[in-house]
């Protein structure tokens, strides 16, 4: 058994349960407002504003952290931008489901400790694929969002 990543995977899930329990995402919600700009009849602001909340969190909190810290503050993030709840919970998904650095993800990380591979080439591939989500994947939901009604 490879301790050090059942350490680690163990530490990421109770990160989010710390952020939450201890305040830290009350607090995080204020400043998240007070920077991202959103505002109602704003779409494409909105969007790109809740898609890099979540997934520049999670380079804090790692991606299991992410809808555990933002879930709470949905309510308030779909207030101040005007869109349904659904939207903006959906939002946090293209941002967990997008890891920048392997570090961020469990399986990630225990693949590479397991498989006994070093961590730069995964390292560009986690980063040609964010470059790719942003490029390509995230003006098609916004267009497929759009399409359905949700934005």
């Amino acid at each position: 058994i490879n301790y050090g990543s059942v350490l680690f995977v163990a530490g990421i899930m109770g990160l989010g349960t710390i952020v939450n329990q201890s305040g830290l995402g009350a607090r995080l919600a204020g400043a998240i407002l007070s920077v991202v700009p959103l505002a109602p009849d704003q779409p494409v602001t909105n969007f790109a504003g809740l898609t890099a909340v979540s997934t520049l969190l999670g380079l804090i909190t790692t991606l299991p952290g992410v809808p555990a810290v933002l879930t709470p503050l949905a309510g308030q993030m779909a207030s101040a931008s005007g869109l349904p709840l659904e939207t903006v919970l959906h939002a946090q998904v293209l941002g967990f489901s997008t890891p920048i650095l392997p570090y961020e993800s469990a399986p990630l990380v225990v693949a590479v400790g397991l498989g006994g591979e070093r961590s730069g080439p995964l390292v560009k591939l986690c980063l040609l694929l964010a470059l790719l989500t942003v490029l390509l994947l995230l003006p098609l939901d916004f267009l497929w969002w759009r399409l359905l009604g949700r934005i």
